[in-house]
């Protein structure tokens, strides 16, 4: 999508309707969590994915999941997952980034069964799809993921 504006704010016009074009792409059951659990959030960025895909299974239930980075609306940015548990669906905060925009920050999603190699050359099998973060400024990343009997786990590499 393209905006041309004779508006000197033609920066800021263009910003916001990327905005408003993103939240109108968030899945319908992340939507509607957002608009009772969470009023006040709107997302700020999708993950860097193959593709076109942005819902993934990050709790091993066989339902897709979201996640995101949101912003409220006093300014506060967090990557965020919203996954389902049984009929309902929750959230958890994974990165809580304060008032600093992460746009330093990438993040991705890593299908089950991706794999990592820890330090001591084992390797880690994602049973569920997996969310990494990259930070450019700080040379560090980290893989938020689950297991399927519901327990969470991150990996940290970097400083």
């Amino acid at each position: 999508m393209l905006i041309i504006s004779c508006n000197p704010n033609s920066k800021k016009n263009a910003e916001v309707s990327i905005k408003a074009e993103q939240n109108s792409l968030i899945p319908e059951f992340a939507s509607n969590y957002l608009n009772k659990q969470m009023p006040n959030w709107k997302l700020h960025s999708f993950p860097k994915s193959h593709g076109s895909k942005i819902l993934i299974d990050l709790n091993c239930d066989g339902k897709e999941d979201f996640a995101g980075i949101f912003q409220d609306s006093v300014g506060n940015y967090k990557l965020i997952k919203i996954v389902s548990l049984d009929e309902h669906y929750i959230h958890f905060d994974l990165v809580n980034f304060g008032k600093d925009e992460p746009r330093q920050i990438d993040f991705s999603l890593l299908s089950p069964g991706s794999t990592y190699r820890r330090f001591d050359s084992s390797i880690q099998v994602f049973d569920c799809g997996a969310l990494e973060t990259n930070n450019r400024t700080e040379n560090t990343y980290k893989i938020f993921y689950g297991d399927s009997v519901g327990r969470s786990f991150v990996i940290e590499h970097g400083k």
